[in-house]
């Protein structure tokens, strides 16, 4: 007899469990909302206040003290799902049945209260819905919900049975997780009628959201459109230039200007090409004149001149200074520019015979007139020679005497006299000549 009864509860509690689980199974929230905590606001119906209190949901459940009503002294505040209906992937209408009756006067039979929740999914993070019947009056507070007269056929069509009123529409009622800050869309409203979307065929390409001739295609992501953008630009809806100077592309110091899907650099100084990658010739043309080579370098040149030029570009005419005048005095290392002159002086006692004393540098690198010719003067020979005959007896005395010692040493063994007379004989015929020439060249000319 116990055993047959312990049997009898256990088969009564494996059919609970089975349809708890078949019920769970069937009907749901949104995944989102199952076993958390959310923030609810709302306004009364009775007050016309805005509230807010935390409202929990199960799997297919909602448990007290969430919505809680007053009806005939009875308090209905658990509720389970018993249908739902999904709309879209971010919209759905749940009803769910009060777990608990109630009995109205000379009513014998238990009634039960329905909640017709249509959902809409912001994010995960908040939902917007509406309580769609009409304000029953009957329960304390008032609120909408449907209150059926007689039970309903609860595997009916979720929309026709359960979730129909009339005006004043229903107000919005917003679920976010707590600690949360997303905000509901400037778009968020009750769509009619029940099981109709929210959602309307939109053409997100149209207008073409994709700026700067970027392309518009069609997404099945949010957004609901991806763009192609045209060449220079970026971003979601193509927005961005792309700056084509990061990094820098112009070489040598150059300075980048950005454009679209190109760029201009201005060059540094002897620098040139797209990138300023060309040192540029300046050697080309040459600038170094009468055959002068030319060496490039960074926006300048060096010219290496030919002989008898000089300056920057070889520009400059150079006379070397001649040789040396002989009697003359003049220039020796100094090199002369074009036109200048250079200037010789006969030494004293020489005048110049030919050639000239002053001459300049020409065009040709080369001197003008011809080198001087300097000559001694008439006058300053004949003062040379009567000066020597003026000293002439002294000079005879001072050999005398001055090669006495030497004609001892060199006539040694020699016939003395014999020797000097030879000398002495040299020597008058050398003052003799000396005489006729003063006579010839200076007194008689």
């Amino acid at each position: 007899m116990f055993t047959d009864k312990v049997l009898t509860v256990l088969a009564v509690v494996a059919q609970i469990f089975i349809f708890s689980t078949d019920t769970d199974a069937s009907c749901a929230l949104p995944q989102e909302l199952q076993n958390k905590d959310w923030e609810y606001t709302y306004t009364e119906v009775s007050t016309g206040n805005q509230m807010t209190k935390t409202l929990s949901f199960g799997t297919s459940t909602i448990p007290k003290p969430g919505i809680s009503l007053n009806a005939e002294g009875t308090y209905l505040d658990t509720w389970t799902c018993i249908s739902d209906l999904s709309i879209t992937d971010t919209e759905s209408v749940v009803v769910l049945k009060s777990d608990s009756s109630y009995k109205q006067f000379l009513n014998p039979n238990d009634q039960w209260l329905y909640l017709c929740m249509r959902f809409t999914k912001v994010t995960d993070d908040l939902f917007y819905f509406y309580l769609m019947s009409d304000i029953d009056t009957f329960v304390v507070p008032k609120e909408r919900v449907f209150n059926p007269v007689s039970q309903p056929n609860e595997n009916g069509d979720v929309c026709s049975t359960f979730c129909s009123y009339t005006d004043p529409k229903p107000m919005i009622r917003t679920l976010r997780k707590q600690g949360t800050t997303d905000l509901l869309p400037n778009d968020a409203a009750l769509c009619e009628p029940c099981g109709d979307s929210c959602k309307q065929d939109v053409d997100n390409c149209d207008p073409n959201p994709c700026l700067h001739g970027g392309l518009c295609s069609l997404s099945d992501v949010n957004p609901s459109y991806t763009c192609s953008c045209a060449a220079g630009y970026e971003g979601p809806n193509c927005e961005t230039n792309i700056d084509d100077c990061t990094p820098n592309p112009c070489l040598n110091g150059g300075q980048c200007s950005d454009d679209i899907a190109s760029y201009t650099c201005s060059c540094a100084a002897g620098y040139k090409g797209n990138n300023c990658d060309q040192n540029i010739d300046d050697c080309t043309p040459n600038p170094c004149l009468n055959g002068g080579q030319c060496s490039d370098d960074i926006a300048s040149y060096t010219c290496s001149c030919a002989a008898g030029f000089k300056g920057n570009n070889c520009d400059q005419i150079v006379c070397t200074v001649p040789g040396m005048v002989q009697f003359a005095t003049g220039p020796t290392d100094k090199s002369f520019n074009n036109m200048e002159t250079i200037t010789y002086s006969c030494i004293t006692g020489y005048e110049v015979q030919s050639g000239n004393l002053e001459r300049s540098c020409q065009a040709d690198g080369t001197w003008s007139g011809h080198p001087p010719v300097c000559k001694m003067t008439v006058d300053y020979f004949c003062a040379t020679l009567l000066e020597m005959l003026e000293n002439k007896t002294s000079s005879k005395k001072g050999w005398n005497e001055n090669s006495e010692g030497s004609f001892e040493k060199e006539t040694r063994g020699k016939s003395k006299g014999k020797y000097w007379n030879r000398i002495k004989g040299r020597r008058c015929g050398y003052y003799k000549e000396l005489e006729a020439l003063i006579i010839e060249t200076c007194l008689l000319s």
